[in-house]
């Protein structure tokens, strides 16, 4: 099992950095910066990030309070944080 957690960005902060691509971020404020998100949900899992984004877009667990996995949110997986990016997943430092 691998342990994983979701941040998805705070809510006052979500016109600014709220589904924006990696590339905007880097470009606009040079990271991504962990004090704009936070932590949603955390578990074990066997799963893959692309099976974690379908299960979250799908059969959410019950105590999941966040809104479904999407562009800007970051899942950190086993201790390496992912940034959901337009088109997949990419490392960042977080």
């Amino acid at each position: 099992m691998k342990k994983y957690a979701i941040y998805q960005v705070k809510e006052e902060k979500a016109r600014d950095y709220g589904f924006c691509r990696l590339s905007n971020i880097i470009k606009w404020y040079g990271k991504v910066d962990k004090s704009n998100y936070d932590k949603v949900y955390e578990s074990e899992t066997v799963c893959t990030l692309e099976e974690l984004f379908e299960n979250f877009n799908t059969i959410k667990p019950a105590d999941f309070k966040g809104r479904s996995l999407s562009m800007s949110d970051v899942v950190i997986l086993d201790g390496v944080a992912y940034y959901c990016d337009a088109f997949g997943w990419e490392k960042i430092y977080f």
